[in-house]
């Protein structure tokens, strides 16, 4: 009992700040916030600091966003009662995270470390006055996704949050929630960790199925960043860019891994036919100085339960010359053949160049499954991310129609994604499940 009331304790004295309702309103659809909270973890956290790698270190200001769509809420109590007891068991689950509560510090050696001192996340309450299914329908360029997002920024250490959520309820029933959170803090893989244990303590399951361990950076020490470093060599503004999801179905994906005949499997022949359309919408279809830089994460073990950024590898892949006029069969092995053979981390410095085109491989992040909350698993998933410099970022997920089918994120210049809309497999035309098209 007493430990119950020290839990409700904690609840009530959550950051409550109501704010005016604010209209973020285009193409005529508009999503209202109604109010800002702060959610701490159930029980005080040790305070410690986590120190943070090199290689994270260049993360801290890049971001990485989820959108999952559920396409029914609980009807057994009001929507009200539903949220806060979601943000109950967030709180629940923020015990086993207490990274996620914290804030970044600079250390006394000048490395950037996260200080667990329950500062807590941020939690966004929305609604939005179209249905669910109009929404997706007019979505068609993903100019209002940014809607669903919380803002999430580190503009002051002592203070910014390092994840932030939004709840929005769509008219007559379907919920989004929204994750953004700051990359020093966790991959794809690690934040869906801790949406797979929040559902599980949502749903009241008792025991968790795992837990989170603080994961070892091996890649720290051989990291070299760029001296002196700081960003203020980015060479990509967010204004510039122009960020959509293409849905490719399971017949497209087959199709295209039978193209790349021997060059591997679906990881490269995705990224080779991604890469070699990036090119050509970049204008340099002879170049053979464009790099890939592929991150990934497939060989992870499911269960050892990593929270962080450590169990992602990345690897340079020098391009076939030309690219764009090179086979998907072609690309495929480069890429299998430097996937094989570079294994260096020494190469911190190249992620400033800008020629590398950055893809995130996250098709292993079961999400569909582990985003379990009780009322319903989720009818579309989105991972967004965008690059801070080279020439753009790609991240594969998980399809929504289950199977081979991925979901594929491309975060490009303006004037190189109208380039690229004209691409095989990128075309908005078609709107059959099985082809490439655009949301």
């Amino acid at each position: 009992m007493a430990s119950q009331l020290w839990c409700l304790q904690l609840i009530a004295k959550q950051i409550h700040r109501p704010v005016p309702a604010m209209l973020k309103q285009q193409h005529h659809h508009q999503v209202t916030i109604h109010g800002v909270k702060t959610v701490v973890s159930i029980h005080p956290s040790q305070l410690a600091i986590h120190p943070v790698s090199k290689l994270d270190s260049i993360l801290s200001n890049f971001y990485l966003h989820t959108v999952i769509y559920f396409d029914k809420v609980p009807t057994s109590s009001p929507w009200e009662v539903e949220r806060e007891e979601l943000n109950f068991s967030l709180a629940e689950v923020l015990d086993l995270f207490p990274s996620v509560s914290g804030r970044l510090r600079v250390l006394d050696n000048g490395n950037l470390g996260i200080k667990s001192n329950d500062a807590g996340i941020r939690v966004v309450e929305a609604t939005c006055d179209s249905s669910l299914r109009e929404w997706l329908e007019a979505e068609k360029d993903g100019s209002n996704r940014q809607q669903l997002l919380p803002e999430v920024r580190i503009s002051d250490y002592s203070v910014s949050p390092l994840l932030a959520i939004q709840y929005t309820l769509f008219r007559g029933g379907g919920l989004a929630l929204g994750l953004s959170w700051c990359h020093i803090l966790a991959d794809f893989m690690s934040m869906d960790l801790l949406v797979k244990l929040w559902g599980e303590a949502h749903r009241k399951q008792g025991k968790l199925s795992s837990r989170p361990t603080s994961s070892v950076d091996v890649t720290s020490a051989d990291v070299q960043l760029p001296q002196p470093f700081a960003h203020t060599n980015l060479s990509i503004n967010a204004s510039e860019l122009d960020t959509r999801v293409f849905h490719f179905g399971s017949k497209v994906v087959e199709a295209i891994t039978r193209e790349s005949g021997g060059g591997g499997g679906e990881t490269e022949a995705l990224c080779a036919a991604v890469w070699k359309a990036v090119v050509k919408a970049q204008e340099q279809p002879s170049s053979g100085d464009s790099r890939l830089c592929l991150w990934s994460n497939t060989n992870l073990e499911r269960n050892r339960g990593y929270f962080g950024n450590s169990a992602t590898a990345f690897k340079f892949v020098d391009a076939v010359s030309p690219l764009g006029q090179s086979s998907v069969s072609d690309v495929a092995k480069a890429i299998q053949l430097g996937t094989r053979t570079n294994g260096s981390y020494k190469c911190a410095s190249s992620f400033f160049a800008n020629n590398v085109l950055f893809c995130n491989w996250a098709a292993n992040v079961p999400v569909y499954d582990d985003a379990d909350f009780g009322f319903s698993k989720p009818f579309y998933v989105e991972f967004l991310a965008a690059p801070l410099f080279g020439e753009g970022m790609v991240t594969i997920a998980p399809g929504r129609e289950g199977g081979r089918s991925k979901s594929v994120c491309v975060s490009l210049r303006s004037e190189a994604m109208k380039r690229l809309l004209q691409e095989s497999y990128f075309g908005s035309s078609s709107t059959k499940p099985a082809n490439g098209v655009i949301s």
